[in-house]
């Protein structure tokens, strides 16, 4: 019984599968693989016969899950990703230069992207003045009627802003907001799959940013600031919402000298600020400039409070580059003409280490990952959104082929050679394929992602983290009324208990026993700093020479998204090797080595004791296979939102 592969189909089945409303049944991995394959082939049908034959060929990789697209194409691809592009992207960049960025900025999350934020003092400052109560018109109210789409939802943030700055249409006047044309909670969703979450979320986020901006002009406060803005980004991502779960990837990068956003999640902020916990938060730091010293009392701030977290950048671009909520896709969203700033998206595709047993294969998979990832990025058709948006991701055209499994198979996904061979590729194929499809060649291509959820359905380790151990017990949160859940459960009752991690009982944990190869690295194998070497290793044969194109004009490079796990006795040496290598890394979450038996039912366990041998054992030796295919449904219940995209620093205990 392979338990990686069951833990492959369950998380697939849960949270990428569509309904199909013919065979009232989730999707297999190939019927989803086959339906992105029909979309590029459709959108690009006047390319030759033989390069459609090799569009065929880079998915049969898919197929055998050697290599996959976006995850967010294989959850929207078809008519959900035809009506709306952004929808096919990871991630996304936004300095928050104007009212219109919030609209946008609940836009691209209900479409499910990542957002990395950028609040600081250049762009706050061109927002209008806040209103002052002589501006209030007291008896000036009107009614808005909220359409039922995303865009609607994202219209109305605007307009509520509206009413509390100068110089704008609505400025003084005071909303009131139908809600009426909203689908009640429950209904079917057509195009983007899954339920409605009714008008509630909308409602809370409305009253909650109208109190903070009233409170503003009682206050007598001219601008709005870094905290502010802050709060009603995150009081947006709240409303995003799927299947009860809220689902917004935030990050938030701010200026070094900002102590309101350094001091963000101090004090007694999870109970008077619970919408901050949306987004993972950080600070610029000059790798030419910021000392020793200043870096050692960072990480000393960031151990005593969890955030915010450090981000190495260099002068030339420190006011206006940007990260993805995972750090791995640097970006310099400004029009060099204009300087004009706005969204700029970036697309994945990732290689399964687990699954390449040699250089040939290795550079096979690079061949099918950089193809796919050159087809999404001609997706560029961002109707809500500032023209400027599509300007800065065509001019681009990023792609980020990532690897996971690296630790899977160490002697030749940590060959330097293998991996400049790769990179190669990588270029290579997208100079090739961006010609066919007349879109720009990629500024840059290489990556390496966290892969939470992605290295669980390809059954390996997760980007450039080492597994757990060599055998482990591996637990998944699930809502007790979830449909694959619910089905799991008439198999495999053994495997499932209810979660201590959820207070209103309404979750259950399954614990699924893993076994991992013997070539592949283990925690116990490394220490921080070797990992921390294996990190830097691949950052300069994998992601530099991704980075090293002509095309390429901004001078940044992609990154390696990692968690360190630091032992006490190793702080000093890790933060010493970290500002002497600073040229090699941009944002490092570290984290302190934590047993997993001091808590109950962690994400991961080592088996060690008898008694943990006892409960592999019976978990393994009672295990039932699971057909999905025979799971069958009505109507559609998948919920597609509740897997984020791009959620870089999220805990392991939310559901998988």
């Amino acid at each position: 019984m392979d338990i990686l592969k069951e833990l492959s189909n369950y998380v697939f089945a849960a949270k990428y599968a569509r309904y199909d409303e013919k065979l009232k049944r989730r999707e297999t991995w190939e019927e989803a693989t086959s339906r992105v394959e029909k979309m590029h082939l459709n959108k690009y049908k006047n390319l030759s016969d033989e390069d459609k034959k090799n569009i065929k060929k880079a998915f049969s990789l898919v197929k055998e899950k050697k290599v996959v697209p976006s995850m967010r194409a294989l959850q929207f691809g078809g008519k959900a990703v035809e009506a709306i592009n952004c929808r096919q992207y990871n991630c996304s960049v936004k300095h928050i230069d104007s009212i219109r960025s919030f609209a946008e900025a609940f836009f691209v999350s209900l479409c499910g992207t990542g957002v990395g934020y950028g609040i600081s003092k250049k762009y706050l400052n061109k927002l209008p003045n806040l209103i002052s109560k002589k501006d209030i018109e007291e008896s000036a109210t009107f009614t808005y009627c909220i359409d039922d789409t995303i865009e609607g939802w994202a219209d109305s943030i605007e307009i509520l802003l509206m009413c509390y700055f100068k110089n704008t249409p609505f400025s003084g006047r005071e909303v009131f907001f139908d809600y009426s044309k909203i689908r009640r909670k429950g209904a079917p969703l057509k195009t983007g799959g899954g339920r409605a979450p009714g008008a509630k979320p909308l409602k809370e986020a409305h009253k909650k940013i109208k109190k903070l901006l009233q409170n503003l002009v009682k206050n007598k406060q001219d601008k709005l600031n870094s905290i502010d803005a802050y709060d009603i980004l995150m009081h947006c991502a709240d409303a995003v919402i799927s299947g009860g779960v809220r689902r917004a990837a935030c990050s938030v990068i701010f200026d070094k000298d900002d102590m309101l956003m350094m001091r963000a999640k101090t004090g007694n902020w999870f109970q008077e600020n619970p919408q901050r916990a949306r987004s993972n938060n950080s600070y610029k730091i000059s790798r030419e400039s910021f000392t020793l010293e200043e870096f050692k009392k960072s990480i000393e701030y960031t151990k005593q409070f969890g955030e915010p977290g450090f981000v190495f950048c260099n002068d030339d671009v420190i006011e206006d580059i940007l990260f993805n909520p995972c750090f791995e896709i640097g970006f310099v969203p400004v029009d060099t003409l204009t300087g004009e700033t706005s969204f700029q998206f970036c697309n994945l595709t990732s290689i399964n280490g687990a699954k390449i047993l040699s250089q040939e294969d290795f550079n096979l998979a690079c061949w099918a990952a950089a193809l796919i990832g050159t087809l999404q990025a001609g997706y560029t058709q961002f109707d809500y959104l500032n023209k400027t948006s599509q300007k800065l991701t065509e001019e681009e055209a990023l792609l980020g082929v990532s690897i996971t499994g690296i630790m899977d198979n160490p002697e030749i996904l940590l060959n330097d050679n293998i991996l400049l061979s790769g990179a190669e590729v990588c270029k290579k194929t997208n100079k090739e394929w961006a010609k066919k499809i007349n879109i720009n060649e990629a500024a840059r291509i290489t990556a390496v992602k966290p892969e939470g959820t992605s290295s669980l359905v390809l059954m390996s380790a997760s980007g450039i983290h080492p597994h757990h151990s060599r055998r482990y017990i591996r637990r998944v949160q699930a809502n007790k009324d979830e449909t694959v859940y619910e089905f799991f459960k008439q198999y495999n009752e053994h495997a499932t208990e209810e979660s201590v991690w959820n207070s209103n009982k309404t979750d259950d944990v399954i614990s699924f026993p893993i076994e991992v190869p013997d070539n592949a690295i283990i925690k116990s194998d490394l220490t921080a700093i070797q990992h921390l070497e294996i990190v830097k290793k691949v950052y300069q044969n994998w992601v530099i020479p991704g980075s090293k194109i002509d095309s390429n004009k901004k001078n940044i490079t992609h990154n390696v998204s990692v968690t360190i796990s630091v032992e006490d006795h190793e702080w000093d040496e890790v933060v010493e090797f970290l500002f002497e290598n600073k040229n090699y890394f941009t944002a490092v979450s570290l984290i302190s080595a934590i047993g997993d038996k001091t808590y109950p039912q962690a994400p991961n366990e080592k088996i060690e004791t008898e008694e943990d041998i006892k409960m592999f054992n019976y978990l393994k030796d009672n295990w039932s296979e699971i057909d999905y295919t025979k799971l069958q449904e009505n109507s559609d219940h998948t919920k597609q939102l509740e897997e984020i995209a791009c959620g870089g620093g999220q805990c392991d205990l939310i559901s998988t």
